[in-house]
């Protein structure tokens, strides 16, 4: 195991080591990130870089999740954007997330968002209002317009974007080598909204090593995980695969 996950992890360690580990698969795809998938990978398993202040200047090269940990620190008077609190605040949801203000939203990422998306600033802020967390998956379902693109009748595919692009949680049914069998639940497209239909069982990769570190020890066979794209990110207490559902659900039953 690397030297950088021997011992106590401080929480700017962990907050970078698992901002790595969720954003390596869009990065790794070619979404967003680094041209180069690598820097990220060696950069979670060096200790300097998981230290406040590094693997900064790669994170700032996600132009869609920076911008939101900035909000959500400031918003809880956070100084590190990429404490881990802030950090566990954008992937999964919860009370930090919640606290950004519409205003705050409107002023930074609105703005530049509404060109790229062509949505509406009312658009863009009406569910945040209504009570949804400014988390990954209010990235994934209100500012990208994939929503808006199966609403006018757009090919099946962009569901499944929608589905693999969103933190998920699933229960862990087996491990073989790299890869997993888990249970989860796919989105479904109503005509209108999205929801999380039924269980459905998929095979996934085990996170890279260098990024999970001990995480990899504490997975369990039945426990809940979380999900990106083709990637078992890490295990997820109960409070938090809660806090993950809870989040998601808010967002999809505010959708504008």
């Amino acid at each position: 195991m690397p030297a950088a996950h021997e011992g106590p992890e401080s929480s700017a360690a962990r907050g970078r080591r698992r901002f790595a580990l969720y954003a390596y698969p869009p990065n790794e795809l070619g979404y967003c990130g680094p041209d180069d998938p690598s820097l990220l990978t060696a950069a979670a398993a060096r200790a300097e870089a998981l230290q406040a202040g590094g693997l900064d200047a790669i994170a700032r090269q996600f132009t869609g999740a920076w911008p939101y940990l900035h909000l959500i620190a400031e918003a809880n008077n956070v100084a590190d954007p990429l404490d881990d609190s802030v950090v566990d605040a954008y992937w999964l949801g919860g009370e930090m997330a919640s606290r950004v203000a519409g205003d705050a939203f409107a002023a930074s990422a609105v703005a530049r968002m509404e060109v790229r998306t062509g949505r509406s600033e009312e658009e863009l802020v009406a569910p945040l209002a209504l009570g949804a967390p400014l988390q990954h998956n209010y990235h994934v379902f209100v500012v990208y317009p994939w929503l808006g693109v199966l609403r006018r009748g757009g090919p099946q595919k962009v569901l499944s974007i929608l589905d693999g692009c969103r933190i998920r949680q699933g229960t862990l049914l087996s491990i073989e080598g790299d890869q997993a069998m888990v249970q989860s639940r796919e989105l479904v497209f109503d005509g209108h909204g999205l929801r999380e239909g039924e269980p459905r069982a998929e095979k996934v990769r085990l996170g890279l090593e260098a990024m999970v570190g001990r995480e990899s020890g504490r997975l369990e066979v039945g426990g809940a995980v979380s999900l990106h794209w083709d990637w078992l990110c890490e295990p997820l207490s109960p409070e938090a695969a809660d806090r993950l559902e809870s989040s998601t659900a808010k967002v999809l039953r505010n959708l504008a």
